[in-house]
């Protein structure tokens, strides 16, 4: 993490590229837009920007769907690639949501036990008896286990 406040994070990554063995540098930028919604700017290798905008829609009180919306620009050099690109792109989006998940459930099992943010209790009304068994563990192909 290189910045971050309320509305705007800027993140420095180290990627390896596809089928070589070879590590790179990406800057992300991540802001809060109208609605509570985000948008993702990753300058990638190479010159190739990514735009991601990520909008949140509420069901329900515990329900969200999330849309994706994704953008990339590639030098001309690299447009056969492009397809490519998008998969990696879409690939690393979804591992980064396969890791995040048990944080999310833990989360929202403390939210349902009446905590609010891990600081305390809370006046809502929730499910108190709910047993919240931790730590949930991580998912079976997590990099984290390697």
């Amino acid at each position: 993490m290189m910045y971050e406040d309320s509305k705007v994070a800027f993140i420095r990554t180290t990627v390896k590229l596809p089928f070589l063995p070879i590590y790179v540098n990406c800057l992300h930028t991540m802001t809060s837009i109208k609605n509570d919604n985000v948008l993702v700017i990753d300058a990638l290798p190479f010159g190739v920007i990514s735009r991601l905008e990520m909008i949140y829609n509420e069901i329900d009180p515990r329900t969200t769907e999330l849309v994706n919306n994704y953008s990339l620009d590639v030098p001309g050099i690299f447009y056969p690639f492009k397809n490519l690109i998008c998969k990696v792109i879409t690939r690393w989006n979804d591992v980064n949501w396969d890791e995040d998940l048990p944080l999310k459930i833990r989360r929202q099992l403390a939210i349902d036990s009446n905590f609010i943010d891990f600081y305390g209790k809370s006046d809502r009304v929730g499910d108190a008896n709910k047993q919240l068994k931790l730590p949930i563990p991580r998912t079976k192909d997590s990099i984290l286990n390697n």
